[in-house]
């Protein structure tokens, strides 16, 4: 028997409201604020959303970075940022305190993750709790969770021009943010409540300790 366990979060931590005030601390009030949490690390694909960011920022001058978190890559993409003349459009903290990670959704427009590999990713499940849109890969775990046009957007894994174009495209459709991160809660409270899924799990894990070994051999 197999038991399909996302973990699922904590729907009383991410909230689907509103954060001002790091928008106002960096100045990016009337900005369109894009969000990785993934690791530095080329497994995550973050290389590609910087890489999708300058190209789409010669578009759309409007649109800004959080990148937390670090890894590998740090140095040289933020190189790569500097040398494109966006450093001033970015804000790399690293990695922030679990309590404050909940503000970092709450003051972003659109949640990005390139990664290349991944199950049930638990920022996407975080980012969807906070009501923010998602615009991710294509790979399995992420199409497990967004359906384009409904919740966020899902683009070819790896296509470095298809994303940029797609951050231009989120950053045009703020009219229908609203609604998709409206939506991306209601997917979340449905299949992704840590307290609901929690008690699932313990029960499959009691069912399996109750089941007689099986003699091998």
């Amino acid at each position: 028997r197999i038991v399909v366990f996302p973990w699922g979060v904590d729907l009383k931590r991410f909230l689907p409201s509103q954060d001002g005030q790091l928008r106002v601390r960096l100045d990016w009030q009337d900005n369109f604020v894009i969000l990785s949490t993934r690791a530095w690390e080329p497994l995550y694909g973050v290389d590609l959303t910087v890489k999708a960011f300058i190209e789409a920022s010669k578009n759309d001058p409007s649109l800004r970075l959080l990148m937390l978190s670090q890894g590998s890559l740090r140095a040289e993409l933020l190189e790569e940022l500097e040398q494109a003349g966006l450093s001033d459009r970015a804000h790399v903290p690293g990695v922030v305190e679990p309590e404050e990670l909940p503000a970092y959704y709450r003051a972003a427009d659109l949640y990005v993750s390139a990664s290349r590999s991944d199950g049930s990713s638990i920022s996407l499940l975080e980012a969807m709790a906070s009501g923010r849109p998602a615009l991710v890969s294509d790979i399995p775990g992420n199409k497990e969770w967004v359906r384009s046009g409904e919740n966020g957007w899902l683009f070819s894994d790896g296509d470095v021009e298809e994303l940029a174009t797609d951050l231009v495209k989120a950053a045009s459709s703020r009219s229908e943010l609203a609604d998709m991160g409206a939506q991306a809660r209601r997917i979340v409270e449905a299949r992704g409540d840590w307290t609901s899924n929690f008690p699932k799990l313990l029960e499959a894990y009691q069912l399996a300790m109750s089941l007689p070994v099986r003699q091998v051999g």
